[in-house]
């Protein structure tokens, strides 16, 4: 299985929608949203 850490920057309030977007892709068992400065 691959693991992959993947930043992406969003617009204020989008993160939870990016999120769902990508755990809709086929293949993705797991998909979390953390936010905050980095």
């Amino acid at each position: 299985m691959v693991h992959a850490y993947i930043l992406i920057q969003t617009e204020v309030g989008k993160a939870a929608t990016v999120v769902q977007a990508i755990r809709d892709i086929d293949g993705v068992v797991i998909a979390e949203d953390v936010t905050g400065p980095y």
